[in-house]
């Protein structure tokens, strides 16, 4: 009965997954909101960060067609001290709402207990723990679908894996897996791995057993990812490994950088974000698939709940989207090319 229930739930987030592409407009432009300022601090913006690059550059994107919004932007160079410094700042200036896409979530109480009560909190990408959360009346947090993005994650390996029967090395049916987290003890990436176990294993028709033989993280750093994997390699598991399954694609670079440098015969590589390089990859086979982040609709939803909450207005006024138990998820971007069985 607990299969049928999950292969049930599966079912209902794909058939939203289908109807998802480019489904939600953003309508903040057409909110008149009062002058505003709100601030934003990214955990990091650098080369080896290629995801989080991008989380900022969509903010300076977004903010150009929100009407009355000044939007206090900065970085944080993987700095908690930094963060911190900056957040301060931004009070002083005059914000009204932080959103805050934390350097390190194991702190995200310390950063309630410091502004909770100063100002209304959103927090972006990393939660800072849903205890955490409740215990502060004015934060929230803002991150794409973890469940949808892991089902259409797990369908394409499921798919691409019946194509190619090369890959179970063992011909055992079963799809060893490889995979690499963003951070530890983050409810929204850690659930990626059992989610995309989950629909590998129940979804009808396609179903086949899946067994998870590395597990590692990556920060969303390029060069962290490499480590890590570079560890996988020298590890005599890895030669069993199937299919690696990365949380970001900035970590999937990390990850085909390390398998080139140890001349390793390329396995499989799935990811999350479809960043601009990861076509190029896709088309030359270093990565098979990646989902795509609907970034620009997941920042501006940060900032038009920011609004709403320094101005005291209902929470979703100039959102397509709902808030359950603090929370606001964005669906990724899915297309008929990443859904299994079509």
């Amino acid at each position: 009965m607990k299969k049928h229930r999950l292969t049930a739930y599966i079912l209902a987030i794909l058939a939203l997954s289908a109807c998802s592409e480019h489904k939600h407009h953003h309508n903040t432009a057409a909110t008149e909101v009062p002058p505003t300022t709100i601030g934003f601090v990214v955990a990091r913006n650098d080369h080896n960060s290629p995801y989080l690059q991008k989380v900022y550059q969509t903010a300076e994107q977004a903010k150009q067609s929100i009407p009355n919004l000044t939007l206090l932007l900065e970085n944080a160079e993987g700095s908690v001290d930094k963060q911190y410094a900056h957040l301060d700042k931004m009070i002083e200036q005059g914000a009204k709402a932080l959103i805050i896409n934390l350097v390190d979530g194991s702190k995200g109480g310390e950063y309630i207990k410091k502004y909770c009560g100063k100002v209304p909190l959103v927090f972006y990408v990393i939660n800072p723990g849903d205890k955490n959360m409740a215990a502060c009346e004015d934060a929230y947090f803002v991150n794409s679908d973890p469940a949808q993005g892991s089902v259409a994650l797990g369908l394409s390996i499921l798919e691409n894996w019946k194509k190619n029967p090369q890959w179970d090395k063992n011909k055992d049916g079963k799809i060893q897996l490889a995979i690499m987290d963003a951070f530890p003890a983050q409810a929204h990436t850690k659930s990626r791995g059992d989610w995309v176990i989950s629909t590998i294993e129940n979804y009808p028709v396609l179903n086949t057993k899946a067994q998870i033989l590395l597990t590692g993280i990556g920060r969303f750093q390029t060069n962290v990812a490499e480590e890590t994997a570079n560890k996988w390699i020298t590890d005599p598991t890895f030669e069993q490994v199937e299919v690696i399954v990365s949380s970001a694609d900035s970590m999937s670079y990390g990850i085909v950088n390390a398998m080139q440098k140890n001349q390793k015969a390329t396995t499989p590589l799935f990811s999350v974000n479809r960043l601009t390089p990861t076509e190029a990859m896709i088309k030359n086979g270093q990565i098979v698939d990646s989902i795509e982040t609907d970034f620009y609709h997941e920042v501006s939803a940060a900032m038009q709940l920011a609004m709403n909450l320094a101005n005291k207005q209902p929470l979703t006024q100039g959102l397509d989207y709902h808030i359950y138990d603090k929370q606001l998820l964005v669906p990724f971007i899915v297309s008929n090319n990443n859904q299994a069985n079509q």
